[in-house]
């Protein structure tokens, strides 16, 4: 029981962090865009796709 419970929380927590970063990408691109930078520049440092950034 305790095995599972620590890994549910390890997957959790891993989730948790990676749409944290997921979200921040998105925060910086919409900075970004916002500012007039190009999309090219904005794919290269965010590595979002030309979609993604669209929908911002």
């Amino acid at each position: 029981m305790s095995e599972g419970l620590s890994e549910g929380l390890a997957k959790g927590k891993a989730e948790g962090k990676a749409e944290g970063k997921a979200e921040g990408k998105r925060q910086f691109a919409r900075m970004m865009k916002e500012n007039g930078e190009s999309l090219e520049k904005i794919v290269a440092y965010t590595q979002l796709t030309p979609e993604e950034i669209a929908s911002l």
